[in-house]
């Protein structure tokens, strides 16, 4: 062989080295952000049938300080790297948002509790890369179904 082959044979191993490299390091990190979502979403559903499981809590009885259904101390559904669930709004039947953050709840200016709620529950990674969202709807009859 002479020198201008080695040095042929060293460039395309280099290159096939480096291809490969380059390969495996966006299936690791795929890989990881797809656990992470994994973990996310798992965290969020927990949340959702924590809120499924509660009584439910009238519009009329909502606080701004206090978001109904989850509070600071049933967030007991947490894993390392995830955030814990927040309720972003709670929608009632005709659509009007009667709670969401920092704001003072309303009932819609709805003259009675129609007894149904839609609940939005959002969660996402603490660095913020995965989010995801999770509905549900809380009736003020589900003891019943």
């Amino acid at each position: 062989m002479t020198l201008v082959e080695v040095i042929v044979a060293v460039v395309i191993l280099s290159l096939s080295v480096v291809a490969t490299l380059g390969a495996l390091t966006a299936v690791t990190a795929t890989s990881n952000q797809s656990r992470e979502a994994a973990d996310v979403g798992a965290v969020a559903r927990n949340a959702l049938e924590y809120v499924k499981s509660r009584p439910y809590v009238p519009c009329s009885s909502f606080s701004s300080a206090t978001p109904p259904y989850l509070t600071p101390s049933s967030l007991t559904i947490t894993q390392n790297g995830i955030a814990p669930p927040t309720i972003v709004q709670i929608t009632s039947l005709d659509g009007t948002k009667v709670f969401w953050p920092n704001t003072s709840p309303t009932c819609g200016g709805l003259s009675s509790d129609p007894g149904l709620q839609l609940v939005e529950i959002q969660d996402s990674s603490t660095d913020k890369s995965v989010t995801t969202t999770q509905w549900v709807v809380v009736s003020q009859n589900q003891a019943d179904e």
